[in-house]
C-alpha cells in the first residue's frame, strides 16, 4: 500500500506482510474476507505476543498519515476509530440492501461472529445496527486478551478461512422476519461469486462490529468519547481531539494540522519544520 513507502525511518514501525497468492509460501493468508481475514489472522498468531497497543486498518486507510496520532495516545487508551470525521458521529445504518438471498446470509453471519465473542443478538427482527464506519482502528492488548486465544482461532475461521461464513441453514427462527423470505429457507448456502465473492460476507461482520467484536463495546454503542483516548492536540498536534476553546491559524502547528491532517506537507515552510520527520 502507498502509505507503507510514506513511512520515513524515524516512523520506528515494523510492517508484517502477509500474502494470499501461494499458499506453500511464507506468510500465507488464505483470499477470503479482505482486511477480516488478515485482522482476524494476525490477533490469533501474535496472541502470546501483541504489541500495547494495535493498529487494525484498511490496506488503504482513509486516514493515510495515522502514524502522526501514534505518540497522541492515552497510555490508558482501549479502543477508538481513527478516522477523523467518523470519531464524533455514529452512522445507525439498516443490513445492506440486496436481494433476500444476501441478506439473510448476511444477518446469519452477523449472528454467528458475534456469538463467537459472546453476544447473542435477540431473535427475529434485528434489521439495523448503530456503527462507525471503516475497519481502521486502535485496541490495546488487555481488550484483545478479554478473550482466550481459542476465541480468535474461531473467530479466525469465520472471517477468514471461507469458503463461506456460515454453512447450513442460517440460524432457523433467528433470522428477521423482514428478510428471511421463504424462498430462501432452502437454501443451504450463500453464492460465492459477485459483490459477495471472497468473503465479502465477513467483511461486513467485521466492520459494522468492529467495535463490538475487537473493542468490546455493546452492538449498539460504538462511540467512545475521543479525548478520553487521545490527548489534547494543543498538548499533541495531529491528535484528534480538539480543544475547540482554541483558534490557531495555519501559521502554527496544531492549526495547520486541524486544517490539513490528511497532508501536512501543504502547511506553510516554517511550520513543516517543526514537524516531527517520523509524520
Amino acid at each position: 500500500p502507498d502509505w507503507v513507502t510514506d513511512l520515513s525511518p524515524e516512523a520506528g514501525a515494523t510492517v508484517f506482510f502477509y500474502q494470499r497468492f501461494d499458499p506453500d509460501g511464507p506468510r500465507y493468508a488464505n483470499n477470503f474476507g479482505n482486511e477480516a481475514g488478515i485482522m482476524s489472522k494476525f490477533v490469533y498468531e501474535f496472541y502470546d505476543n501483541l504489541p500495547a497497543f494495535t493498529f487494525l486498518i484498511e490496506a488503504q486507510p482513509h486516514l493515510r498519515l495515522f502514524f502522526r496520532r501514534v505518540d497522541c495516545l492515552r497510555p490508558n487508551a482501549t479502543f477508538s476509530a481513527l478516522n477523523a470525521w467518523d470519531l464524533s458521529s455514529v452512522k445507525v445504518r439498516r443490513f445492506p440492501n440486496s436481494d433476500h438471498q444476501h441478506r439473510v446470509w448476511l444477518e446469519a453471519c452477523f449472528r454467528k461472529v458475534l456469538s463467537i465473542v459472546g453476544v447473542e443478538m435477540p431473535p427475529k427482527k434485528w434489521s439495523k445496527t448503530a456503527m462507525i464506519l471503516y475497519d481502521t482502528f486502535i485496541v490495546s492488548r488487555e481488550v484483545l486478551h478479554r478473550h482466550p486465544k481459542s476465541v480468535y482461532e474461531e473467530l479466525h475461521e469465520a472471517l477468514g478461512t471461507g469458503p463461506r461464513c456460515v454453512t447450513g441453514m442460517p440460524y432457523n427462527n433467528t433470522i428477521s422476519t423482514l428478510v428471511f423470505h421463504p424462498y430462501w429457507r432452502r437454501q443451504e448456502n450463500p453464492k460465492t461469486n459477485g459483490k459477495f465473492g471472497k468473503g465479502r460476507i465477513s467483511a461486513y461482520a467485521s466492520e459494522w462490529f468492529s467495535h463490538t467484536i475487537w473493542g468490546g463495546r455493546p452492538v449498539n454503542e460504538p462511540y467512545v468519547p475521543v479525548c478520553s483516548q487521545w490527548y489534547n492536540d494543543t498538548v499533541c498536534p495531529g491528535s484528534p481531539c480538539l480543544d475547540k476553546s482554541v483558534n490557531y491559524t495555519e501559521d502554527h502547528i496544531v492549526g495547520c494540522m486541524r486544517s490539513h491532517w490528511r497532508d501536512v506537507t501543504q502547511c506553510p515552510q516554517n511550520v513543516q519544520t517543526q514537524i516531527p520527520s517520523r509524520w
